[in-house]
């Protein structure tokens, strides 16, 4: 069973309410809780995880006590000790995975001014991604077999990404199938037919399908619908102007982080109220009837293969956005999460994280 301690307070209690658990039921005390008064002995695993997720307990089911008053009933000195001993186990943690390593699958700038500009995003986020400690190559061609071998998570940046030729679809099902993680933005989700729409979706867990989704450009809102993961923790929603895609194939298996309002009047009740709804949307406006996913988490398997992950976003239409300090964290934390990384902070700035919770436009 997994304990979330995503607050430096929250992960004290948590030592000593797992302290309290194994001396209630006869068990033995993991190494790092040595250094808080012992327990009895027993049957007990204990396992170093990551900041946000810390510990991961391993034992027969037991009934696990409520929290004690720690904070008060311990000496400073054991306190101290147990800080020290965290950030010796946090800093060996990162040390010990290496540099995440990042490539980008770029293509050429469409659309107009600031919007699509695949080149652009290339030579800004190589450089941004290496300096925070990454290994980041790119390129606007797919990349070959060796450059995929030494990758851990495939960026996919270009118009109508979902289209590969068989060689490359092979190529990526065997990068995905060792566990290898991929990041998706914007365009990089449309196709241009239904078999290559089907196995994207399955892929990364939606597409554009043409004939079916639509697009809108110009001001949107983003609402984040799911704080409670490491991508978009302590996250406000925020205005923006960029592209919405909405009626996308989508697999049940997403896990939604954002949504956005669209000009589907379809929400509405029947009668008066549809007939309300569509003149409220009238020439493609927004309304309160219909909310649709922007950005998403996906955890799949293909046959054969390894668990991997995939982080979309379908904000990215216009590069300007890139820049602003709170969607950059949450795609470089999408970033370190399709990587498995144990630190999903690790590439984000101070004034980054800052931002998420009071973001311009927000």
């Amino acid at each position: 069973m997994h304990f979330p301690v995503p607050r430096h307070a929250e992960r004290v209690q948590e030592i000593l309410r797992l302290r309290q658990a194994c001396a209630q039921n006869d068990t033995p005390l993991p190494d790092i809780l040595k250094l808080f008064p012992p327990g009895n002995r027993g049957s007990l695993r204990w396992e170093l995880r990551t900041p946000d997720t810390l510990f991961s307990l391993c034992a027969r089911p037991t009934k696990v006590p409520a929290f004690a008053e720690f904070l008060f009933d311990s000496s400073m000195k054991t306190k101290l000790l147990f800080l020290v001993a965290i950030s010796f186990f946090t800093v060996l943690a990162a040390r010990a995975e290496g540099p995440l390593r990042v490539f980008i699958r770029s293509g050429p700038k469409t659309h107009g001014p600031g919007a699509h500009d695949h080149p652009s995003f290339l030579k800004d986020w190589l450089p941004l991604l290496n300096q925070r400690g990454a290994k980041a190559d790119g390129s606007l061609e797919f990349p070959t077999d060796a450059q995929l071998a030494q990758t851990d998570v495939l960026i996919i940046d270009r118009d109508e990404g979902g289209e590969m030729k068989p060689e490359e679809k092979a190529a990526l099902e065997k990068f995905v199938k060792r566990g290898g993680g991929l990041v998706v933005l914007h365009a990089a989700t449309v196709t241009k037919t239904d078999a290559s729409c089907d196995w994207y979706k399955n892929l990364i867990g939606g597409a554009w399908r043409w004939g079916t989704t639509k697009w809108l450009e110009g001001k949107e809102s983003l609402y984040f619908t799911d704080r409670d993961n490491p991508v978009t923790r302590d996250a406000s929603n925020f205005d923006l102007d960029d592209e919405i895609y909405y009626d996308m194939d989508l697999s049940e298996k997403i896990r939604v982080l954002a949504a956005a309002y669209t000009p589907n009047a379809s929400g509405a009740r029947a009668g008066k109220g549809q007939a309300r709804a569509q003149k409220l949307t009238a020439g493609g406006k927004v309304s309160v009837y219909d909310i649709q996913p922007q950005m998403w988490l996906y955890e799949n398997k293909l046959a054969e293969g390894a668990d991997y992950r995939a982080f979309v976003s379908i904000p990215g239409h216009m590069h300007v956005n890139f820049s602003r300090p709170n969607f950059r964290a949450i795609l470089l934390r999408g970033i370190a999460w399709a990587g498995r990384r144990a630190n999903t902070d690790e590439l984000c700035a101070k004034d980054e994280l800052a931002a998420l919770r009071y973001p311009e436009g927000g």
